[in-house]
């Protein structure tokens, strides 16, 4: 089996260098624009040299030589580079997209590819590239899917077959990636706050006592639970902590935005709905919104 690249940046070289770890005789091959004509040229070289991986001129000469493709490009290329690679692509061909475009971007690459004949994959990885490299956990979805997973299944992959639908891997990733992303922020945002006015310590172990007792499920069901009857009440404690993160010259778009949603839910009237008692499962409150919204 010879493994391409479309694209060889941070995902690609990572990707090759776990499968030049796993088999050392593999040809991989690799086309990216940038690896001749720009400030990233030297960096592209490097890395393709360090894992014995081929730079060729063009997606042409990639697909001639391969049988596997990677297709690692921005999220704005993905579309294009599914229509430009079609004459070069057949039905011995998997096309494996691992952009971050969207699932409707995804769905209309498929269309493109499978004119060709070739299986399409949705690929997207969640967890840490860079340091699992190839065994980053994989959710794959798309007609291609059971042949990627039989093809690479001595390579120690983490693969997770999630669907015959090109779409439905990325909407994962994104749906998840709102909490994480999210997560993340807001921890910033609490933590400059914290630090201004030195209580960072008290603070942490405070949220960690709430969080660290439960799982996430759990936590997660119990604050989505709680909200929906308190988020008027919430809304205005949230107005004294973004007076105080804007007295102390701190960026505050992450409470304001808590703030906002929290009205939003309230708006909904469901502490009305579930007349002033906390429903038992967060299904009850996501589906009572949808009801209402579809009402409005």
């Amino acid at each position: 089996m010879n493994i391409g690249f479309i694209g060889y940046g941070d995902a690609s070289f990572a990707l090759s260098s776990g499968f030049r770890k796993e088999d050392q005789s593999i040809d991989l091959i690799a086309y990216d624009p940038m690896a001749f004509h720009s400030n990233f040229k030297e960096l592209i070289q490097t890395r393709s040299k360090s894992e014995n991986v081929q730079i060729v001129n063009s997606m042409e000469e990639v697909c001639k030589q391969t049988d596997l493709l990677f297709v690692a490009v921005p999220a704005t290329k993905a579309l294009e580079v599914a229509k430009e690679i079609k004459p070069f692509i057949s039905e011995k061909h998997i096309y494996v997209d691992v952009t971050a475009a969207s699932p409707e971007v995804k769905r209309k690459a498929h269309f493109e590819v499978r004119k060709s004949e070739a299986l399409f994959v949705d690929c997207a990885m969640v967890g840490p590239l860079l340091v699992e490299k190839h065994k980053v956990p994989m959710l794959i979805s798309g007609p291609g899917v059971e042949v990627l997973a039989e093809k690479l299944k001595n390579y120690h992959m983490n693969l997770k077959i999630i669907s015959g639908n090109p779409g439905d891997s990325t909407a994962i990733k994104l749906v998840r990636s709102i909490y994480m992303k999210g997560f993340a922020t807001l921890n910033i945002e609490m933590l400059q706050a914290a630090r201004t006015f030195g209580v960072e310590d008290t603070v942490i172990e405070g949220i960690g006592h709430t969080m660290d007792g439960d799982s996430y499920e759990s936590s997660m069901n119990r604050m989505v639970t709680g909200t929906s009857i308190h988020a008027e009440r919430r809304s205005a404690e949230l107005d004294g902590s973004i007076t105080m993160l804007e007295e102390a010259n701190i960026h505050s778009v992450m409470a304001t935005a808590v703030k906002e949603k929290l009205d939003f839910i309230s708006s909904f009237g469901l502490r009305d709905s579930f007349s002033g008692e906390a429903p038992e499962q967060w299904e009850d409150v996501i589906d009572s919104m949808s009801q209402s919204k579809t009402k409005r």
